[in-house]
């Protein structure tokens, strides 16, 4: 769910892809922990199950996206915090970014 939507870096203009905004909310996710996807995540067999056996999690998001979606250039970049940490984007600085098409 998107809970805030506002312009990034004061609504500068960047290149020919313009001005971006930025997007940042709480996705809720549910997974089985018997499936072979979560087999690597460690002690997930121990969280709390609800609902047929999944188990419930939640994570905080931002996105910086163009305000013009058809000037961008089709890549994504993407940061993620780990253990409680909150990776923030601001106009000068991004940890960990890397580029996906």
């Amino acid at each position: 769910m998107i809970a805030e939507r506002i312009p990034f870096a004061d609504g500068h203009a960047f290149g020919d892809v313009g001005a971006y905004e930025r997007l940042s909310g709480r996705a809720h996710f549910a997974v089985d922990p018997h499936a072979d996807a979560q087999r690597d995540v460690v002690d997930l067999d121990k969280a709390p199950v609800v609902d047929g056996g999944l188990v419930r999690f939640a994570a905080d998001f931002m996105i910086l996206k163009p305000c013009d979606m058809q000037r961008g250039n089709r890549r994504v970049f993407y940061d993620y915090g780990n253990r409680a940490t909150s990776a923030r984007c601001s106009s000068t600085t991004t940890r960990r970014t890397a580029m996906r098409r």
